[in-house]
C-alpha cells in the first residue's frame, strides 16, 4: 500500500484503504491523517467521514471529536456515499436504472 501511495499520493481510495489498515493496526494518528487527506481530496464522499467518526471514538473514547467530524460532513453540500459523486446504478435484468 505504501508503494501505491508513493506513486499516487492524491488517490482518495488508496488513502481511505490505508486509513482502514491503520485502524486495524491501532495506528490511530496515521489513520486520522489518511482520512483527513481523503476527505480533503473528495469532500463529497461520505464514507471517510463515517469511518473517521468511528475511529475518533475508538481512539479517544470521546464522542465530542466524533460529533465534530459529523458536523464537518454536515457542512458539505451534495454529500454522497460514492467517492465519484455519481448516482447509484441498479442492475435489473439486462438494464441499468438510476436508483431514487
Amino acid at each position: 500500500m505504501n508503494k501505491a501511495l508513493e506513486l499516487d499520493p492524491k488517490n482518495a481510495t488508496l488513502l481511505f484503504n490505508a486509513a482502514q489498515s491503520c485502524i486495524l493496526a491501532r495506528r490511530y494518528a496515521d489513520a486520522d491523517r489518511a482520512y483527513g487527506l481523503a476527505i480533503a481530496l473528495t469532500p463529497q464522499w461520505g464514507e471517510p467521514y463515517e469511518e473517521e467518526r468511528m475511529a475518533q471514538v475508538e481512539w479517544h473514547g470521546d464522542v465530542s471529536k466524533a460529533r465534530a467530524v459529523l458536523d464537518e460532513a454536515g457542512r458539505v453540500t451534495e454529500l454522497t456515499d460514492d467517492r465519484f459523486g455519481l448516482p447509484h446504478v441498479v442492475m435489473r435484468g439486462n438494464r441499468h436504472t438510476r436508483s431514487p
